[in-house]
Formats: C-alpha cells, structure tokens, sequence
C-alpha cells in the first residue's frame, strides 16, 4: 500500500523535472517591455529545463509530504484492513484446502451409496 503511494510521489517529482522554460514556450514577446533585455538569455537557454525550479526525491517537502499522506491513509485504511483478521475463521475455505476434502468426503459418499 504504502509502496503505491511513494510510486505516486515519486512519478510526480520525476515528471516535475521536464517542463520547459517559460520564456521558450512564451516566444521572444516574453518580458514585455524589457523583452530586449531577455533576447541572449532566451538563446542560451533555449534547450534549458526547469530543474533549478523543481524537487528532487531527497528534499524536506517531498519527505514530509511522502510521510504526512502515509499517516493519513493509514489512518483510513486500518478499520478495512481490521476486517481481514475475521476473514482468518475461513481462511482455509478461501484459499480451496477445504476443497479437496469436500471433493473427497462427496466421492467416498457416492461410492459408498454403489457398494450397498
């Protein structure tokens, strides 16, 4: 469970890395009046993405956010997961080990019933 939601997180700390500059994506139109100013800038870092501006997987917040959401849902999740403990009675019954028995006691039954 808890592996699913790190996934998660790390998906989205992964994809926040690839953006585009904004200034590539706006055109040379991109700092209104000051927009000559910007015009070397916007050629060399034309290529350039958004990593400076994103999170990495070690960073406090993506710690912190990761830990904050596996208190919560575990906290969601643990009247559900309570549930399996009654399940444990007929556990043997889910997983089919009984099957063979009933199989067995039903085919003894019917050549018993040939017999007589």
């Amino acid at each position: 469970f808890t592996t699913g939601i790190s996934s998660c997180i790390h998906s989205i700390v992964n994809s926040s890395r690839s953006f585009t500059r904004p200034e590539q994506s706006l055109g040379t139109g991109f700092g209104g009046a000051n927009s000559q100013y910007l015009q070397s800038f916007i050629a060399n870092n034309r290529t350039k993405k958004m990593n400076e501006c994103s999170v990495s997987l070690r960073d406090e917040i993506v710690i912190d956010i990761q830990n904050r959401l596996h208190v919560v849902l575990m906290n969601y999740i643990k009247q559900p997961m309570s549930l399996l403990d009654k399940f444990q009675s007929i556990e043997s019954l889910l997983k089919g080990k009984e099957m063979d028995n009933v199989v067995r006691s039903i085919s003894i039954s019917i050549s018993s019933t040939n017999i007589i």
